[in-house]
């Protein structure tokens, strides 16, 4: 059983629906709590309306005491005081449960819409406020999967913490992703996970861009964590996930495979 908070695309290629299309590909019952509605597809962005936080909370606490829900997926959240309240939330609602269960809470930070709509100025929001409240939601936090742009932002924040940094340094036959465990550099040459060659593009496209291709990482590395893999293998196997919806059809929006219609390279099995 594994949860994602995140918001509502209609167009169904990021967020909540993406999500747990995902997790139920890899074999997991999916729950979803909402954090956000949006107006927008795969190619345009026109507003946000936000879920209010206590109506989120109350939601979170009845599913984890209700359900044997262990791997926990934050998305887009409306702020930093809300990533911090819904982090509270999990890890204190579980400390209350009967069996002191414990719960892997990843977040994936989204600072802005593929289509280039800002949800965040940060700039404009009190930097003091603002740096504790980050400080504070990491140390519930215990995985992030931010890509380069957000990395750039958050990095002074992760120092010490555990992420991968999606599509690190790319060209045009192989992607790399930098992943560190705790502050220190893990990973293959010597400190980097290396992707195998990109599929060929179908009927002579070049691009791969895929609206919510992070969402959908996200989701099937936390899926295969659930399944008891490990984190190096579980980053490995949601990238080759991605590639077999990168060449799922030639528009930005991702067709999802089962499990095993999709073949994994052999450093991945």
């Amino acid at each position: 059983m594994v949860l994602s908070i995140a918001g509502f695309d209609p167009s169904s290629g990021a967020g909540i629906l993406a999500d747990t299309q995902t997790f139920h590909n890899f074999g997991q019952i999916p729950f979803g709590v909402l954090s956000a509605n949006t107006l927008q597809t795969e190619d345009s962005f026109e507003r946000v309306d936000w879920v209010e936080p206590d109506f989120m909370l109350s939601q979170i606490s009845l599913l984890l005491e209700r359900y044997p829900i262990h791997y926990i997926k934050i998305g887009l959240i409306k702020d930093f005081s809300t990533l911090l309240q819904i982090a509270k939330c999990v890890k204190q609602t579980a400390s209350r449960s009967p069996n002191k269960k414990e719960i892997f809470l990843l977040w994936d930070p989204i600072l802005s819409a593929s289509a280039g709509f800002s949800f965040h100025d940060l700039k404009s929001e009190n930097p003091q406020d603002l740096n504790q409240d980050l400080v504070e939601a990491l140390t519930f936090i215990d995985f992030v999967t931010p890509n380069v742009d957000e990395f750039k932002v958050l990095e002074k924040f992760l120092k010490g913490s555990s992420y991968i940094i999606k599509s690190f340094e790319s060209d045009e036959k192989t992607i790399t992703d930098l992943l560190v465990i705790q502050g220190i550099l893990q990973g293959e040459s010597p400190q980097k996970i290396q992707k195998k060659l990109l599929p060929e593009p179908k009927n002579g496209n070049s691009t791969f861009q895929k609206h919510g291709s992070g969402c959908i990482f996200s989701s099937a590395l936390l899926s295969n964590l659930a399944l008891g893999k490990d984190l190096f293998t579980s980053c490995k196997v949601a990238g080759e996930y991605v590639f077999s919806a990168m060449q799922s059809s030639e528009t930005l929006l991702s067709k999802h495979f089962l499990i095993r219609d999709f073949k994994l390279s052999e450093k991945s099995s």
